[in-house]
């Protein structure tokens, strides 16, 4: 092509090296830019190039621009950062002209003879495009004011669709999410995409069910989770949905049989949209979650990697203020429980292999568990909304101290799901830290880190050379964690592993240190050690004995003076006014130095329209040894 249309070419190469020419091309390369957007521009509009045939011939010429683009793709990264959106969006408007227009089968041939690591980097090319052309609602006239060259990807004349995208229809709903010009330009770009994922995953589906095509299948799902991050009309999100469900049938003895976390971005993106306010976009996606787990089950016997990954992503939601009304999402939990019970009910549907059932009787039974579980998944999230909007309400009118119990009462209630109790003692040591209880925040960790030891020592042989449920009881007695792990896919959050273990133990020492609690914190160098030493870490093994002759050093230096601890207040509150307070007495712990006079006032402020609050101040002990 470079012989027979050398103009074409050598604009097109010279627009791509000014790509990663930094700030020294600028002018010339937003120039190239320009150039090429409107010879192709032209190209579409010109008469004599509306048959397919000829639109394809003309794709042609342009197609060199997709390898070039592959070559400097790594180059491109200060590009995308600092260009400004129409510079972007005049290039890969080009670029999808061509992907568009191009023959297919000559471009599926094309794809078919590159390398691996160029395949990947064309489903990147992908994202790219679709995070330039992500719909923008506020500014979708100002952009399209500024580029009258787009006009020819939101011309009211027809691509030729796709067969898998002839069934949707134009209905009024469609024309409501897709306003103006802006809206259509994106609707055509994301179909596009789509479209081009689909002849992907067909040309190498085989390749992508073995263990050596799990890195591309893993790419072609966070593509598509990448669609489904971004603002879409109702229109796309169908056919959106339609593929991922096609997908997840075809790719489920891969997707549930290794840890992933494009499952968890996945399952975060789903739950989001079952709380949207459009009870269709709702519906799609509680049947895409509900369908998660019921290929989860056909394929382990249980669906404990959803349920693990749809607690976690449901929490961390919240927990980002993603979710500021749960109305919709507890809807979209009772479908679920309605689905199951459907299967459950309806004889002809088999949810495993017949093969694999053996008889009837046992096929009733593993529906039963199946709509079991789902019922329980039901009931866990709901529970997790509860005490994340709890959260959320109190936070508004409790002290600290109601907080901090608050967040360990929920902490408790998940004693029998790993992963979601360290999620909540995670917040719990952030809520201490940021009120100066360093102590308290410090021993949130340790629990953290004794769930991970015994996790550890159940699954992996994983043995110390220190009694380290000793160490642990001297630090916080009465300390009992259980890794129960009976749902696959439970505890397959990072910070299971010996990478996250010491990652919790050095937050513990900064903590403990912070809070003055010197001997503690030696005591847990010891089991920081006793890991070192297990490895045959002598560089860490020496940092550690350096800290520790600091802290030694520390402890010297205030033998000879007294050091000052926390003041502690008795509080109880006594009549009905209080509500579930009422008769209860309360431990407070305040920075020392603290008066009781000012502890009063502070305890009286939140609950000024009581009257008859009684404190009582206890004995404060001074000690460097027992805290």
């Amino acid at each position: 092509m470079s012989e027979k249309h050398p103009q074409s070419a050598m604009l097109m190469q010279e627009m791509v090296r000014s790509l990663s020419g930094g700030e020294t091309v600028k002018l010339a390369r937003a120039i190239a830019i320009c150039t090429l957007n409107m010879l192709l521009t032209k190209h579409d509009f010109d008469a004599r190039y509306q048959e397919p045939g000829q639109r394809a011939r003309l794709a042609l010429v342009y197609f060199p621009l997709v390898p070039l683009l592959l070559d400097a793709y790594g180059d491109m990264e200060p590009w995308h950062k600092e260009s400004p959106p129409i510079e972007k969006r005049g290039l890969y408007v080009s670029l999808l002209f061509v992907l568009r227009n191009v023959d297919r089968a000559f471009l599926r041939r094309w794809w078919r003879l590159e390398s691996v690591e160029r395949r990947h980097r064309f489903l990147d090319l992908l994202a790219a495009c679709a995070v330039t052309f992500e719909y923008d609602r506020a500014n979708a006239k100002g952009a399209i004011l500024q580029a009258p060259s787009f006009a020819f990807a939101t011309s009211e004349k027809k691509a030729p669709e796709s067969p898998r995208k002839s069934s949707l229809g134009d209905s009024d709903a469609d024309k409501s999410q897709e306003p103006g010009k802006e809206g259509k330009l994106n609707c055509s770009v994301m179909m596009l995409l789509l479209d081009l994922v689909e002849d992907f995953v067909e040309d190498f589906g085989p390749e992508m069910a073995t263990p050596d095509g799990t890195p591309t299948l893993e790419r072609v799902l966070a593509l598509l989770v990448n669609l489904l991050e971004r603002p879409q009309a109702l229109r796309f999100l169908e056919s959106l949905f339609a593929s991922l469900r096609a997908f997840l049938s075809r790719f489920r003895s891969r997707l549930f049989s290794e840890n992933s976390s494009v499952l968890y971005a996945l399952c975060r993106e789903v739950l989001r949209y079952a709380n949207t306010a459009s009870a269709h976009t709702r519906a799609l996606a509680t049947s895409l979650l509900f369908l998660l787990m019921l290929r989860n089950y056909e394929e382990m016997g249980q669906f404990g990697r959803i349920y693990t990954q749809a607690t976690t992503a449901l929490s961390q939601l919240i927990t980002e203020g993603a979710m500021s009304d749960d109305t919709y999402i507890r809807h979209a939990f009772n479908s679920l429980t309605e689905y199951a019970l459907f299967v459950y009910s309806t004889a002809t549907i088999a949810i495993i292999p017949a093969e694999r059932a053996r008889n009837e009787a046992r096929h009733c039974y593993l529906k039963a568990g199946f709509a079991r579980q789902v019922q329980e998944l039901s009931g866990t999230l709901t529970k997790i909304l509860r005490d994340t909007i709890e959260v959320t309400e109190l936070k508004q009118k409790a002290d600290s101290e109601m907080m901090a119990e608050l967040y360990f009462r929920i902490a408790q209630g998940y004693v029998h799901t790993p992963d979601l109790r360290v999620t909540w003692l995670n917040e719990l040591a952030r809520f201490h830290y940021s009120e100066t209880n360093f102590t308290e925040a410090a021993l949130c960790h340790i629990h953290i880190c004794a769930l991970v030891l015994e996790y550890l020592k159940q699954n992996c042989d994983y043995r110390l050379s220190v009694r380290e449920d000793e160490l642990f009881h001297r630090m916080c007695p009465g300390l009992a964690e259980i890794a129960d792990q009976e749902e696959e896919g439970a505890c397959q959050s990072d910070v299971f592993s010996e990478a996250g273990l010491l990652a919790e133990l050095n937050l513990a020492l900064d903590h403990l240190e912070k809070a003055g609690a010197f001997e503690y914190a030696i005591e847990l160098y010891g089991l920081q050690m006793a890991i070192y030493q297990r490895n045959r870490s002598y560089k860490e093994l020496a940092a550690c004995h350096k800290q520790l002759n600091r802290l030694y050093t520390l402890i010297s230096a205030v033998d000879d003076t007294v050091r000052l601890e926390n003041e502690f207040f008795r509080v109880g509150f006594y009549g009905r006014a209080f509500g579930r307070l009422d008769g209860k007495q309360f431990i407070y712990k305040e920075p020392k130095f603290t008066h009781l006079f000012d502890f009063t006032e502070k305890v009286r402020h939140p609950f000024t329209a009581h009257t008859h609050t009684r404190t009582a101040h206890t004995h404060t002990t001074h000690t460097h040894t027992h805290m």
